[in-house]
């Protein structure tokens, strides 16, 4: 629908306006279609938050000239809580008069009445409670259908809405609801209200007192005003393991899911738990997904058949005697029940898949617990989805006597693998055994904490929060090996290109003198090559060792006829005995030669050697 906003329509002159009922927010001649209920052009969008609650308002302009309207983002009439106070679901509103479904009565806005929840007279049986349209003013309400019953007398509200079948019962009393199921064949008792449509979370604490055949227990959401639900997600709780329960999914618009329309997934009662003991059960219903929670953890994730986006749903908790009657009657205490309707603006082209990560967003608290004495091994503390994180900081207060804890990572919640992750003092670990503070880089959508090792005593207390930054101090580990094989090839050496001369190792008679072979230094002729290359002329090295004194010399020659003595350089003793001399010589002419003479003894050892190097 396009509106538009027409100024000074019934206004004085210049277009100036005024902040009259002729100022609305009109559109292009389609007033006249538009729902005299609830202000808009389809029931395609819902529920019709606009008025006080459903009697319809158009948007319209308030004096300020801003637009003033009501509806599903801006307002939220889907959310409740249940805690069960008082001795009864019903809370008296005072003595009232009924015509169809209006209501007449006084200080209803004093008596906590709201949208959705349900009236009946006192006087009047359990059928006959049905719920609140509008609360139109303090004196009086609208109900959604003609109300059957009475016309006058003392009345009530609720939050919830009983239904007691056959044999069954359902009383109030010390925070807490208990409904007794009877044994009456295909008796159906149940505590229910209507809600909303996705986004939406249903959060609530039950125990079920025994698992016996032909009995099913539902906690969560199925389709509103009936029991024949063509679209639900909920919990199922059926047979006789108590260790065990059903999330389930499904929809088809016009009957029952069969078991192809329907997902379905037993899971184990998270931290060693039973359906007999006060569990809190949470089913998070968005378009595109359905998760379910037991006591904090995520057990399961349904994609595949799950409520459209406009299903109309109703939080409840409902107990189902089979066809043929159980053997004893099953007791369900509920500590309360609470249904969260989310409201989501979306601008632009945008799935509800994909994430919108900020990295400003400061640190979220996800999870936390303390628990006293025995935690068995293998138990999940906690399963986190972490697609909105970077990393996650985990801190131990406390690890109970001999427990481990270690941090696992997993795509499908059906795989795991360990990681390693990184202390405080940036310590890589792969465990958790004591008080610390860790930090580890997101590895895949799930994060659990699982106990490796049993805990025999003590307190065993974890927090947990997620971050939008990477972990910053994080230690890594190179694993693998390197073997060392013998050979003559050195990693990482670069070799030298030479050529090496062992000029000679006779030895000289006194005074004689030893001339070495004549030395091309850049075509190279004959030697041991330390690599192949044609020219060595960068620098030459040679040196002598005697057992007697003498004097190492070099000549050059451009010609290799005539030869000029350029460094001579006497012997010097060295410790140990004997006696040693070296020069090195960068050449500039081509040839070059060395040479030795000895001294006034004859020689009993001697060995001269040079080397011509290319770099």
């Amino acid at each position: 629908m396009t509106v538009s906003y027409v100024p000074g329509s019934g206004g004085g002159g210049g277009g100036g306006g005024d902040a009259s009922a002729a100022n609305q927010v009109v559109g292009n001649n389609l007033l006249t279609s538009i729902d005299s209920k609830s202000g808009y052009l389809s029931k395609d969008f819902a529920p019709f938050y606009s008025g006080t609650a459903e009697t319809g308002q158009i948007p319209s302009i308030d004096p300020g000239g801003n637009l003033l309207t009501r509806g599903t983002v801006l307002t939220d009439e889907g959310t409740f809580r249940c805690n069960f106070a008082n001795t009864s679901l019903a809370v008296a509103v005072g003595t009232v008069s009924i015509v169809g479904a209006v209501v007449t009565g006084i200080g209803f806005l004093d008596t906590d009445v709201h949208y959705k929840d349900y009236f009946k007279l006192d006087a009047d049986g359990e059928s006959a409670w049905v719920a609140i349209e509008s609360i139109d003013c303090d004196t009086q309400l609208t109900l959604r259908t003609a109300y059957v019953g009475g016309t006058s007398g003392v009345a009530s509200r609720a939050l919830m809405r009983p239904v007691t079948g056959p044999g069954g019962s359902i009383t109030v009393a010390s925070g807490q609801c208990t409904i007794t199921t009877g044994t009456t064949a295909n008796a159906v008792t149940r505590i229910t209200r209507d809600v909303d449509y996705a986004p939406m979370v249903y959060r609530g604490r039950t125990s079920v007192s025994q698992r016996i055949a032909n009995q099913i227990t539902r906690i969560g959401y199925s389709e509103s005003f009936t029991t024949a639900d063509r679209w639900f997600a909920r919990f199922r709780i059926e047979g006789t393991t108590n260790t065990t329960v059903i999330c389930e999914t499904g929809r088809n618009p016009t009957v029952t899911p069969s078991v192809a329309e329907t997902e379905s997934t037993t899971v184990t009662i998270p931290n060693g738990a039973t359906s007999a003991a006060i569990n809190e059960y949470r089913v998070e219903m968005l378009t595109e997904k359905v998760a379910f929670f037991i006591n904090g953890v995520l057990v399961a994730l349904h994609t595949r058949s799950i409520p459209a986006q406009h299903d109309e749903m109703e939080a409840s908790v409902t107990c189902i005697n089979g066809a043929v009657a159980p053997a004893s009657s099953t007791t369900l205490v509920v500590d309360y029940v609470t249904g969260k309707n989310h409201n989501k603006l979306e601008v632009g082209v945008m799935s509800d898949v994909e994430q919108i990560v900020t990295t400003t967003k400061p640190l979220e608290l996800v999870y936390t617990n303390s628990t006293a004495g025995v935690i068995v091994i293998n138990t999940d503390l906690t399963i986190l989805d972490c697609s909105q994180y970077r990393s996650m900081l985990i801190q131990c207060a406390s690890m109970g006597t001999t427990g481990v804890v270690t941090v696992q990572f997993s795509n499908d919640l059906v795989n795991w693998v360990n990681v390693n992750y990184c202390s405080a003092n940036n310590v890589l670990a792969a465990t958790i055994s004591g008080a610390n503070l860790y930090s580890v880089n997101i590895a895949a959508r799930y994060m659990r904490l699982r106990m490796t090792t049993a805990t025999t005593a003590g307190t065993t207390a974890f927090t947990v929060y997620g971050s939008q930054s990477p972990a910053l101090s994080t230690a890594t580990t190179v694993q693998g090996s390197l073997t060392a094989n013998a050979s003559t090839a050195r990693i990482g050496y670069v070799a030298g290109h030479g050529v090496w001369y062992d000029d000679s190792a006779v030895v000289l008679a006194a005074a004689a003198t030893f001339t070495g072979t004549s030395r091309d230094v850049v075509a190279l002729t004959t030697g041991t090559f330390f690599n192949v290359s044609g020219t060595m002329a960068k620098e030459l090295r040679t040196s002598a060792e005697s057992d007697q004194t003498g004097t190492l010399w070099l000549e050059v020659s451009r010609d290799n006829t005539n030869w000029r003595r350029i460094k001579s350089v006497a012997t010097a003793a060295v410790t140990g005995g004997g006696f040693f001399a070296e020069i090195v010589h960068r050449p500039s002419w081509r040839y070059a030669r060395v040479g030795f003479t000895n001294g006034a003894t004859l020689q009993t050892r001697f060995t001269i050697g040079s080397i011509l190097m290319a770099a």
